[in-house]
């Protein structure tokens, strides 16, 4: 459902479609047949809860109808429970994921709309998206080895989920509730409900607190370019090239390397941010919704909006963040850079190598399949078969060309 083209300005047009959103919404909500939720259930996704529940009505009845024990239904209940919630937890970090996070903003939003707010009350919610910089290359600098991105993720989550860091504190004197999720491989997000409205703006400053945080995490021994394996990995130097190198070699190269690394370098760690409230994502999203769409439909599309804005911003985050070091003039950002082209650029053409020798194994397969045939045919001659069976013989030569 969008707004009719008018000769208003944007942001009137803007405002009538969130308005529009609004009233469709509240309507919807009103119309919407909450399934009553056992208080054990409290704090589960309503999809899981209601499995949950109707999981707990059938064990009820085994004790009625069969006489089991109530204390052992209880019990695989609260199993149940357990495996539902460690399904929305991300186990390397014990934080939510994604899952979680998707279902929490639903929730929150859920309980803005019974409020009935105009559009402005919409900024009470907002999402923040972070991406970690680097993460790859912490892992290719160290041979593959993904224990020390691992260990640059759980140090940025424990930051991020750390209640007693500056940001943390400021929050919640601001009485904005926050609650931090991994959302992906190299990506964090952190929701933040209000009792008062925020802004864009706020939400960059809040953004920028987090980014100093995270600068401010000690990860240089994840990347030490003091270290032969990092600084032969930087260079693009694999092993069989190295050890062919003799010893006065391997130090000329190592010195030739070490130049080329600024001496005040140190990796850092870095994440780009970005965050949309959820009137800023209604009035640059794409959101359609209409009469046609129940509410557990429309709440779906109105956190999709919020998680897809809030994208947008950190991937434009993460543009600004490259070109910055691109056309930076310090001399360790022009190399924090060229770590990442390189390592970048070594992925694209580990991956091409990979290709090429799978497309050299499948022809040499089917060379020694051609001449497995060939020597077929010779022993038929030297055996004087008939035509026929030649002739069957080298149409199958023929199919086994490669095309």
């Amino acid at each position: 459902m969008c707004a009719e083209k008018t000769f208003e300005g944007r942001e009137e047009v803007e405002l009538k479609k969130v308005e529009e959103i609004l009233e469709l919404a509240q309507k919807k909500r009103k119309e919407n047949k909450e399934i009553p939720i056992d208080q054990s259930l409290e704090g589960l996704p309503r999809d899981i809860q209601k499995d949950v529940k109707e999981l707990k009505d059938e064990f009820s009845r085994w004790s009625e109808d069969y006489g089991v024990p109530q204390d052992k239904t209880e019990e695989m209940v609260k199993r149940e429970i357990s495996r539902s919630q460690a399904s929305y937890i991300d186990k390397r970090f014990e934080m939510p994921n994604k899952a979680f996070a998707k279902y929490e903003v639903r929730k929150q939003i859920d309980g803005l709309l019974e409020q009935e707010p105009k559009p402005k009350g919409l900024n009470k919610i907002a999402k923040l998206s972070f991406d970690l910089n680097g993460l790859k290359s912490v892992n290719d600098l160290n041979a593959g080895k993904h224990e020390y991105g691992d260990e640059y993720l759980r140090r940025v989550a424990g930051a991020l989920k750390d209640e007693e860091s500056d940001i943390s504190k400021e929050l919640r004197e601001k009485n904005i509730q926050v609650s931090v999720s991994v959302e992906g491989g190299d990506e964090f997000g952190v929701l933040l409900v209000g009792e008062k409205e925020l802004t864009q703006d706020e939400l960059a400053q809040i953004i920028a607190q987090y980014n100093k945080m995270i600068t401010s995490l000690e990860v240089g021994d994840l990347v030490d370019f003091n270290k032969e394996e990092v600084l032969r990995t930087y260079a693009g130097i694999g092993e069989p090239e190295w050890l062919a190198m003799d010893k006065a070699e391997r130090k000329r190269t190592m010195a030739g390397i070490k130049e080329r690394v600024p001496s005040d370098f140190k990796f850092t760690a870095s994440a780009s941010g970005g965050g949309s409230t959820l009137l800023n994502a209604l009035e640059k999203g794409n959101v359609n919704i209409s009469e046609q769409d129940d509410y557990p439909r429309i709440l779906e599309k109105l956190m999709g909006s919020l998680f897809d804005v809030s994208d947008q911003e950190m991937n434009d985050a993460k543009r600004k963040f490259k070109n910055t070091l691109r056309e930076s003039e310090l001399p360790k950002e022009r190399f924090l850079m060229d770590v990442y082209s390189r390592t970048e650029a070594q992925r694209e053409l580990e991956r091409k190598n990979q290709e090429l020798s799978a497309q050299n194994r499948e022809l040499a397969e089917q060379a020694q399949n051609l001449k497995d045939a060939m020597e077929k045919i010779k022993l038929l001659v030297e055996a004087g078969a008939d035509q026929k069976t030649l002739q069957k013989n080298l149409d199958e030569i023929m199919s086994l060309r490669p095309e």
